[in-house]
This record gives C-alpha cells, sequence and structure tokens, in this order.
C-alpha cells in the first residue's frame, strides 16, 4: 500500500504510534517536510503518484506552528483515497468528504472571530494587570512542593539542552526542600525521576487545527484552570514556570493561589522566534504578555549576565533577578564512561575524534565547526586517516553543515549520528577526545545570552574543550586551564585550536581534567537548584 506523511515544523515523526493508530502501512511510508503548499508543488515526487496514494496523513508536532491547515487538509484530501489529520497527542482523525466541509466552515467562522477573541484577550489582560496591583503579599512555605509549569505547546522534545535543564531542575529541587516537585507540562520529559508527580496537560481536540498564532493564546487559560483541577486544593510553596511564548498561566495561577511566582527567563522570546526561529504572529501581545509575566514575578532566575542587564533595561527590578548558569550531574557525566560501543558502531576506533552535541540551532555553530574542519583537513591532509568530525544531533543547520564539509574536502572525514536520546548522550561523549562549542555572535550585535549545557557537560566529561570566547562562555572557561578558546565565528582561529588538541594528548588530558574539577565543585544541578531556594527564601519570606 502506498502512503504519505506531509510533515510540518518537526524534525521527526513516531511512525510506530502512528502506524499503530492509522495502520501498518505509515511505518513503512514516504515522508515530506513541507513548510508551505508550494514546498508541496516543487517537490514533484508527492504528485507523480496522484490519486495513487492510499493514504495521505498530514502530521505536525506544533499545532500553532502548522501553516495554512486548510489548504493543508484540502490537498491531502486531494491526494489520498484515505485522508488523516494528525498531531502529536492524539489518535489520527480520519477525514471524508463530509468532514472536510466541516473544517471550511469551521476555519471561515473562527475567522470572523478573530477580533471579538483579541479584544476578550485584551480585557483579560487588563483585568490581570489590576490584579497584580491588589495582590496580597503572598505567602511562602517550603514544607509544601513546587508547582513546575512547562505551558509551552511542544511535543516529542526527546534531547537538547531545554530537555536538560528541566531535568537537572525537576530531580533536584526536592533535595532542598521537604518534597520533591510536580510537573504540569503538555508532555513528558525524559531522564526524570521516576518518583515525581507528573500531569500532562493537552490542548482539546476540537482545538487542533485553530487559527495560526492562537493556539498558545488560547491554551493558557485552559492549561490554568487544569492545573487548579489537578492539585485539588493541595497546597504549593511556589510556581516555578519556564517562561514561553503567548502565555500567561503563571501569572493566572500566582494570583488565584497568592504564592510566590518564580520565572525562569532563559530569553527574550519574541526576540528568539524574530531571529532564530518564525516572528511571532502578534508580536504585540506577545511582548505585553512578556511584560506582564516579568512584572508579575517575585523572582527570575537568568542563565546569565546579558539577560539580567536585558531585564534592567527593560525596567525589572535588579534585586528580583537572580544570575544562575546552567550546570551539570557529575554523577552521569563522568570521565569513566564507557564509549566504545559508540566507537565501534561509527567507526572511530585509533581515531582523534573531535565531537559535537546539539540540536544544530542558529546560535551554535556548527556551520563555523564545519568550515574550520575543512580547513584542517585541506591544510594538514596526514590527518585525513586518524582524525573525525563526529556531529550528535540533528536540526536546521545540519544541511548547511554538510555542505560546507563537501565543498571544503572534509565530509569523507565526517560523521553525522542524527537524533540521540537525551540518555545515550553521555556514552557519545565519552566516544570523543575534543569537545567543541563553536558558538557564534548574536545577528543583531547584541550580547550574546546564552548558558550552553553542553559545555557544562564537556566539562563534567573530563575531555579537552574547544570554544568560543563568547560572552557566558568566555566566564566559565579559562583559556588554558580548562579549556582552548577562539574567537568567536572566526573558522580560522578554531581550526589553529582544533589542530593544536589533536596534537598534543597530554594538553588534552591536563585541560579535561581540570575541566572536571571546576563543573565538581562550582557547576551541579544540585548546586544550580539550590541557589534558586536560597532566592526565593530571601525575597519571599
Amino acid at each position: 500500500m502506498s502512503s504519505l506523511i506531509l510533515i510540518y515544523h518537526t524534525e521527526s515523526v513516531d511512525r510506530e504510534l502512528l502506524a499503530i493508530h492509522a495502520g501498518q502501512e505509515m511505518a513503512a511510508s514516504q515522508a515530506v517536510f513541507p513548510h508551505t503548499v508550494r514546498d508541496w508543488v516543487r517537490n514533484r515526487s508527492i504528485f507523480r503518484k496522484w490519486r495513487n496514494w492510499e493514504t495521505v496523513a498530514v502530521y505536525t508536532d506544533d499545532r500553532n506552528g502548522a501553516p495554512e491547515p486548510l489548504l493543508a487538509a484540502c490537498a491531502a484530501r486531494w491526494l489520498g483515497k484515505r485522508t488523516l489529520l494528525c498531531d502529536a497527542q492524539s489518535a489520527p482523525h480520519v477525514l471524508d468528504t463530509a468532514g472536510l466541509a466541516r473544517m471550511i466552515l469551521s476555519y471561515f467562522r473562527d475567522a470572523l472571530r478573530v477580533r471579538r477573541w483579541l479584544r476578550e484577550l485584551y480585557d483579560h489582560l487588563s483585568g490581570l494587570e489590576t490584579a497584580l496591583t491588589l495582590r496580597r503579599h503572598p505567602v511562602l512555605d517550603l514544607s509544601r512542593p513546587v508547582a513546575y509549569l512547562r505551558p509551552d505547546i511542544v511535543f516529542h522534545l526527546r534531547a537538547g539542552g531545554s530537555v536538560t535543564h528541566m531535568a537537572g531542575v525537576l530531580n533536584n529541587l526536592g533535595h532542598s526542600m521537604d518534597s520533591s516537585p510536580i510537573l504540569f507540562a503538555v508532555d513528558s520529559v525524559p531522564t526524570l525521576s521516576e518518583s515525581l508527580e507528573i500531569h500532562c496537560i493537552r490542548p482539546s481536540g476540537e482545538d487542533r487545527w485553530t487559527l495560526p498564532g492562537m493556539t498558545a493564546l488560547a491554551f493558557s487559560r485552559h492549561f490554568s484552570k487544569e492545573v487548579i483541577r489537578r492539585l485539588a486544593g493541595r497546597k504549593i510553596s511556589f510556581l516555578y514556570q519556564r517562561h514561553g511564548l503567548d502565555n500567561w498561566s503563571g501569572v493566572e495561577l500566582a494570583l488565584t493561589l497568592n504564592v510566590p511566582f518564580v520565572l525562569e527567563y532563559n530569553g527574550p522570546e519574541v526576540w528568539v522566534a524574530r531571529h532564530w526561529g518564525k516572528p511571532a504572529r502578534r508580536e504585540t501581545i506577545s511582548l505585553r504578555l512578556e511584560e506582564l509575566a516579568l512584572h508579575a514575578a517575585d523572582c527570575i532566575v537568568v542563565m546569565s549576565q546579558p539577560l539580567k542587564e536585558e531585564l534592567v533595561d527593560r525596567g525589572i527590578a535588579e534585586d528580583k533577578i537572580l544570575v544562575n548558569p546552567n550546570g551539570v550531574n557529575p554523577e552521569v557525566y563522568r570521565p569513566d564512561v564507557d564509549g566504545s560501543a559508540v566507537r565501534r558502531a561509527y567507526g572511530l576506533e585509533k581515531k582523534v575524534v573531535i565531537g559535537f552535541i546539539g540540536t544544530f540551532g542558529k546560535w551554535h555553530g556548527v556551520e563555523v565547526l564545519a568550515e574550520a574542519f575543512g580547513m584542517l583537513m585541506a591544510r594538514r591532509p596526514d590527518m585525513r586517516q586518524n582524525t573525525c568530525l563526529f556531529y550528535v544531533g540533528d536540526g536546521v543547520l545540519r544541511t548547511t553543515a554538510e555542505e560546507i564539509l563537501r565543498q571544503q574536502g572534509g565530509f569523507d572525514s565526517s560523521v553525522f549520528t542524527g537524533p540521540v536520546p537525551q540518555a545515550d548522550g553521555p556514552s557519545h561523549l565519552a566516544a570523543c577526545d575534543i569537545l567543541v562549542s563553536p558558538n557564534v555572535p548574536n545577528p543583531d550585535g547584541t550580547k550574546f545570552f546564552g548558558s550552553p549545557t553542553k559545555v557544562f557537560e564537556y566539562m563534567a566529561m573530563g575531555r579537552a574543550i574547544a570554544a568560543s570566547a563568547l560572552d557566558q562562555l568566555d566566564e566559565i572557561l579559562e583559556d588554558g586551564v580548562t579549556a582552548l578558546k577562539a574567537t568567536p565565528g572566526d573558522a580560522i582561529d578554531l581550526a589553529r585550536v582544533l589542530e593544536r588538541l589533536a596534537d598534543d594528548p597530554k594538553l588534552r588530558a591536563r585541560l579535561g581534567a581540570e575541566a572536571r574539577n571546576v563543573a565538581v565543585e562550582r557547576h551541579s544541578w544540585r548546586d544550580h537548584t539550590r541557589r534558586i531556594v536560597d532566592f526565593v527564601k530571601e525575597r519571599c519570606s
């Protein structure tokens, strides 16, 4: 049976789950990743079997980011004899002709209601802003559990820095308190302790194909109500929310429960969407919601000094901001992790392995690393047989990195693993001799505000590190002591650093050992969460 999956805004699809719900033929179906219907037209393979596809599934992990849902449904219905609408949260919905007609009517009806919805939203936000001025002093009782909120609508997130951070905080908050935190999120988080209480709160099925840009706005109130319902009257010590675009649930819950509100602010989400993703559809509302959360928070946890400076410039009180860099679990990431099986699997035995792990984001500098490695291979052909560039992960810039390596002649000495489960990260890092964090400056000239979790993992692994001398990386890593640093965005300088490390195993061993010591002494997740609890005590007692 001939089947096709049209995949929006996600790097992977849970084919096994899709096959269970929709039929085993979907497990072996052809998959295409279009961003618009125009992309389908350009991909002729879709149309070669026009009306011969037995099944066509429109699939997305990010319902809010799925563009042109009506056109997507119509095109899928036109292409296949059996058409499915699918997402990461529920069983596929079979779309027949009557169902498509209902969807068309619903879509145009909702389009006419947008203005009314937005007016109601503005009225609700005004009410929240007024309520904040009348808010009573929140009561802090650390004998009660923390409610950790992750309200962003993201599914199947199985690896990356955000996963590491969430697990690090959730697994360690209880060590500084009398009870473990309670997680409220749209999906589970890998590598969490089995003892944690977890509640998955998902948007309702009828909102699956709502108007673009409205899902997150509509979800906040539903999320807040579900948290209240599932707490069932239980008291909590404070709310800890991971900041996300277009969400005010933490503010609403803080007012309802009258408990301290701690906001983890990892970056300006509107700026991130504009520069590293797809701009928010309603930036004015998004900015207002961000300001609402920042001013409502009793404590704000940021991961770097540039973020604190940005918030102070925006009028946020300096004394309620805690700068708290990311961390690592040194018991999981440690020098004695066995990477031999990974080396065998990818043919890395007897080679000097230069490794990178990440999601290939626009700030990661994977293209600079590819260019630097290509230069090194061109300058030192003697290293081609015994040196390998090892990319662990996947993402939007993978194709760019591969193309650079092909052009410069380093592709044959490179390995791309693709997505790797979070739990397998340590063994893949253990397979490397040199670990690289080639982060690049922000495109608009503002300070780099990141705190790459990979750097702390690199340090704890006891491996030699090559890193950009960029803001927090430059502060945490000491050149010649815990790492060798290169000029940010400079492939020539990074090639120099890589060559020096590849040629000197004694230097690698010395740098790795000292980096491990610093990671254990200063950068564990347990210390990270202790600083949070101490700061909340100081601010809210």
